[in-house]
């Protein structure tokens, strides 16, 4: 009998043992679904740089480089998915991806924000040197000139004059982010369009780097706060949002959002 015993005991400790490490096996693997995001995200220097559908390694843009550092500090496991921003939005939206980057809210009003931006936009109009238009300007009316916007993205105080007259003097490009504006300034120097609507950041970047001196500034609308933005139907989004704020605060005290901004020649908005 007290051998019988000692193999019960021996029996029940194997099973134990057995159990709790299934137990456990589950919890990693839950708190790794918990911890593992897919972003998605497009082209636009110096905010995000995507090389040939993909983030530069280098340097692949200061809003990337801070969710990265956030990610870090959070022990989120993030990949990247590049994406024309039509579809980030909507694989945002059916839950696909986690999270896109970034986005104003007035992009999609819905989805869920941190209070920390990982940049700012102000968007602007650009026109080829010489010509007489400036936005704002009474004396200027849209009606007279044929304007250049990208699908899906908002401009601020022009929505609504976009989508009224979408059929009749607005040019809609689609296709990925980083291709839409060198299309945009082409058909602008071939006199296809009259002027575009675009991130001023992005654009005098752009100009910069390849030497581009007749497209010029024609005024701004509103500067807009640009975030990540997390999937509106996914249950975790409001716990990552704030998650994200305290380290984003984190990483600012210490200095390491100043250091990214500086790589890229950008002043903190803070």
């Amino acid at each position: 009998m007290k051998k019988e015993g000692s193999q019960c005991g021996v029996i029940m400790k194997v099973l134990i043992t057995y159990t709790i490490n299934i137990v456990s096996s589950l919890f990693c693997i839950a708190f790794a679904n918990e911890d593992s995001l897919t972003i998605a995200t497009g082209g636009g220097s110096p905010y995000i740089v995507v090389r040939d559908q993909k983030l530069d390694t280098s340097a692949p843009g200061f809003s990337i480089e801070i969710v990265k550092a956030a990610a870090e500090k959070l022990d989120w496991q993030i990949s990247f998915e590049v994406m024309p921003f039509s579809r980030q939005m909507a694989e945002t939206e059916s839950g696909k991806t986690d999270a896109l980057i970034a986005v104003l809210k007035t992009d999609a009003p819905h989805f869920v924000y941190p209070s920390q931006q990982i940049g700012i936009a102000s968007n602007c109009f650009f026109k080829r040197a010489g010509t007489s238009f400036y936005f704002p300007d009474r004396k200027t009316s849209l009606d007279n000139y044929r304007i250049g916007v990208t699908n899906g993205f908002t401009y601020g105080l022009i929505d609504d004059y976009i989508a009224e007259n979408s059929a009749r003097n607005i040019v809609t490009l689609s296709g990925e982010d980083e291709k839409v504006l060198p299309r945009l300034i082409k058909m602008l120097e071939e006199e296809r369009v009259d002027v575009f609507i675009e991130a001023e950041t992005v654009v005098n970047h752009y100009i910069q780097q390849n030497n581009i001196p007749n497209v010029v500034n024609a005024g701004c609308t509103l500067i807009l706060d640009a975030y990540i933005g997390f999937a509106p139907n996914n249950p975790k989004s409001i716990l990552r949002a704030a998650r994200f704020d305290k380290a984003v605060d984190e990483l600012r005290r210490e200095g390491k959002i100043a250091d990214i901004l500086s790589k890229y020649n950008v002043q903190d908005w803070r």
